[in-house]
């Protein structure tokens, strides 16, 4: 009798979670759940790309105007601000691209300005990055420090960010001194970009930094 009772104990066990899956698909299928979660999952996309604030791991990027007409409204996969008037490019974007995929290209590297990023989902697989360069110009190491002290906010010219081979633009160049040289990109996947930082004399020192988004 007790292997009856254990028989029919291991049976019901089995059971129950059968039944359970049975009685959930006909839930789904004789009510509109299935319907409502993917209204609520859709309505969530909709949100996070109608929305100026994206949340990330560390805080909210806040997208400027600008930034989501291109990105979100228009679909462009890069947004920077026009080139300030007395700006003289003096760095040959086609031989830098050339020179990089044939893998001869040669920069003076240096650790700083600080080369940085912000990233955030800005709809399904799709994120935003924020490029930009971070100073500390008033450092007693930096400003006493010639090579650093070169590349001081006041003294840069520009900042010529080198991209991906899958960018149809391959190097976008910023002149905004006050917002950090900022860009932004539309991206799906992770790559690793070279900022190229060009002194009012001509000069360049060049800085990579992987650009990781949030899982």
């Amino acid at each position: 009798m007790e292997i009856l009772k254990d028989v029919a104990a291991l049976i019901s066990a089995l059971a129950w979670p059968t039944i359970a899956v049975v009685a959930g698909a006909i839930l789904l299928t004789k009510t509109n759940l299935l319907s409502f979660l993917n209204t609520l999952y859709k309505g969530y996309s909709e949100k996070i790309e109608q929305s100026k604030s994206l949340p990330t791991p560390w805080g909210e990027i806040k997208i400027p105007d600008e930034v989501y007409a291109d990105l979100v409204v228009k679909k462009k996969t890069i947004s920077v601000e026009r080139l300030e008037d007395t700006y003289s490019q003096s760095v040959d974007k086609n031989s830098l691209v050339q020179q990089y995929d044939s893998g001869k290209l040669i920069l003076n590297v240096r650790e700083y300005p600080g080369f940085m990023h912000e990233a955030a989902l800005l709809k399904k697989d799709t994120y935003t990055i924020r490029l930009f360069l971070e100073f500390y110009d008033d450092a007693p190491s930096v400003a006493n420090t010639p090579h650093r002290n070169k590349f001081s906010k006041d003294n840069v010219a520009a900042v010529h960010y080198l991209l991906h081979e899958s960018f149809r633009q391959r190097v976008i160049t910023s002149t905004s001194r006050e917002k950090g040289f900022e860009a932004w990109l539309s991206i799906w996947g992770e790559f690793t970009a070279i900022a190229i930082v060009e002194h009012k004399d001509g000069s360049t020192i060049a800085m990579t930094r992987y650009l990781n988004i949030p899982e």
